[in-house]
């Protein structure tokens, strides 16, 4: 396949013109500011939905609303990811079909080897059926296998079983036993098949098990686990690496791989050699997998991947979710990316927050979920409603940093200082301590901390905070300017200004290595140095719009130009990137605060 098989997707020029440095502006808007130094952004953030499912969920009152929870693996404690394979291979068949509503899979996995009774995990997650089962690979001699599946479908309100049927068959038939377990839930709920779903759920995504099982190892790292991590990531490529190699026509294991290998660009940052070798065999998955499985919606999801994260292209990641939202309508990673692309990016927040609606009432206990509607809500400036589903996703995961993050956030936004103190101080208690005083979003939070947690984070070395000494310096800048300690601050970016000059010079392409320099250089009072640093940073690819006014605010507040300040400060409100109340209870603007101007700014509503 070539590079117009993949612009036949995005039905323009394949040549990646659109650069992730020519983003819209109202991406910038969106960036994390803390990255700028002043911390007065916040994390992308998924909200949660259980008031959102109690007041929309009545809506649909002809679908039968099943839940799939993980069977138990009864073989080898080794086989855990094959029993999982068959769980989600059984709920996406069932998601297929018109008349059920199949809670997605992270909400259901939550129930694994639960003792709490059906009736409740039915009222949790708004379901009227639970399908539970078990699983065992059995491992014959000379290499027979068979697979041996109890599936049980549960009324909720009786806990009486609606179904049961026991499956033994050999290995090879797998894709039959999860086709025939769907058929007869669908069955058993009343749903009628027509003769096109009938030959959808009879679909084999590979004729060879061996793929399929690397296909499997994978998905159990960055789908089951949901390990949005480098290394997880990295260890998922490998493993559609070798499913695709044992069927090079595995139309799914290509998008996976095109997908996994995106995100390992993103999460790593990685650049030169290295990156663009990454890059390419993002690029080359897609293409594949656009070939060989253009019906399927994970392909479309993973050209969206490789199209925004390397490319930088938002229209036509936007443009390719929505296919895959055809493709596959009950894909929750597809509605809240689209979600995400077209409120932060486009400006649609109502469309936004549908979609998110949407994600919820499929996977309602979800933080990933969670986060994402949070930030669309803090994008619409609905920052009550997004401190409400950030709170309840805190319930469930009340260690997710991001969700902390966010809920802490939004209370500032709305000038509730002791209530974001309240977030922290409960973090306490499920989150280590040098882990939320290190963590990049919560260095602008740690003015609201305990003295204790203060007096920790001023006392770390710098590569607690980044294995980049310099790096590192410039965050123990940020935290000690926030509580008033401007010679500390400023003794810490002299220390980091060579290092970061340094840094520049073996790459002196790079925006973000500008940035850091040029805020370095305002902390020392070099103002004329990080003013043609900012010019030479919009050269290089930065448009203006948002990020040239909060690095012009920045420069201005750190060399003490404070006549200057205040007018992009105003630029920045009247604009609506940061709310009067941020610039209000935020201390980082502290020596600002007095002046006749900036107060007129802060009596805004």
């Amino acid at each position: 396949p070539s590079a117009s098989d993949f612009a036949r997707a995005l039905q323009f020029d394949a040549a990646p013109t659109i650069l992730a440095s020519r983003r819209s502006e109202r991406a910038r808007r969106r960036l994390p500011l803390a990255a700028l130094t002043l911390g007065l952004g916040f994390a992308i953030g998924l909200g949660v939905l259980f008031a959102w499912r109690r007041s929309h969920g009545a809506g649909e009152p002809t679908l039968k609303r099943v839940a799939v929870l993980p069977f138990d693996n009864l073989g080898d404690s080794a086989d855990a990811y094959f029993a999982d394979g068959v769980t989600e291979a059984v709920r996406g068949k069932l998601t297929m079909l018109p008349g059920l509503r199949v809670i997605a899979s992270y909400s259901s996995n939550q129930y694994r080897h639960t003792t709490k009774p059906p009736r409740q995990i039915g009222q949790e997650l708004g379901v009227d059926y639970l399908l539970v089962g078990t699983v065992r690979w059995v491992k014959g001699p000379g290499g027979t296998s068979r697979i041996q599946v109890s599936p049980e479908l549960v009324e909720v309100g009786s806990a009486a079983d609606k179904w049961q049927q026991p499956f033994d068959a050999a290995l090879t038939d797998v894709f039959q036993v999860q086709a025939d377990v769907a058929t007869q839930v669908a069955q058993a709920l009343g749903v009628a098949l027509s003769s096109t779903a009938r030959a959808a759920l009879a679909t084999r995504p590979t004729q060879n098990l061996a793929a399929y099982d690397s296909l499997l190892r994978g998905d159990q790292l960055v789908i089951t686990e949901g390990r949005w991590e480098v290394e997880a990531f990295g260890r998922a490529a490998s493993a559609y690496q070798a499913a695709v190699r044992l069927d090079s026509t595995f139309g799914l294991g290509w998008a996976r791989l095109a997908w996994a290998e995106a995100y390992l660009y993103s999460l790593s940052s990685l650049s030169g050699p290295e990156g663009d070798s990454v890059a390419a065999i993002a690029r080359q998955a897609a293409d594949r997998a656009l070939v060989l499985a253009p019906d399927l919606g994970q392909t479309y999801s993973a050209l969206a991947a490789v199209r925004n994260v390397i490319f930088g292209d938002v229209d036509g990641a936007v443009r390719l979710l929505r296919r895959a939202r055809t493709l596959a309508p009950h894909d929750v990673n597809v509605l809240t990316h689209l979600a995400v692309q077209v409120g932060d990016n486009l400006g649609r927040w109502d469309e936004a927050i549908a979609l998110c609606d949407e994600a919820a009432r499929l996977d309602p206990r979800s933080p990933l979920v969670a986060r994402r509607y949070a930030s669309i809500l803090d994008g619409a400036h609905r920052y009550k409603a997004a401190d409400s589903v950030g709170s309840a996703g805190l319930k469930t995961a009340p260690d997710n940093l991001a969700l902390l993050h966010f809920v802490t956030g939004a209370r500032l936004q709305q000038g509730d200082v002791p209530g974001a103190r309240a977030v922290l101080h409960e973090a306490v208690a499920h989150v280590p301590a040098r882990r939320l005083v290190t963590w990049p979003d919560f260095r602008v939070f740690v003015w609201l901390m305990d003295d204790s947690l203060r007096a920790l984070a001023l006392r770390l070395p710098p590569d607690a905070f980044n294995e980049v000494r310099a790096v590192g310096l410039m965050a123990i800048a940020g935290i000690n300017w926030d509580q008033g300690r401007y010679g500390a601050a400023r003794a810490s970016a002299v220390m980091a200004l060579p290092l970061l000059e340094q840094r520049l010079q073996q790459r002196p392409a790079s925006t973000g290595r500008m940035q850091e320099l040029m805020t370095a250089y305002a902390y020392v009072g070099k103002c004329a140095e990080a003013q043609q640093l900012r010019e030479r940073k919009r050269a290089a690819g930065d448009s203006g719009g948002f990020e040239m006014a909060i690095d012009r605010f920045d420069i201005a507040l750190r060399c003490g130009d404070y006549a200057r300040a205040v007018p992009w400060a105003d630029t920045l409100i009247r604009r609506g990137w940061v709310t009067p109340t941020w610039f209000r209870v935020h201390p980082a603007f502290a020596p600002l605060r007095g002046r006749p101007d900036f107060e007129r700014l802060l009596a805004r509503k």
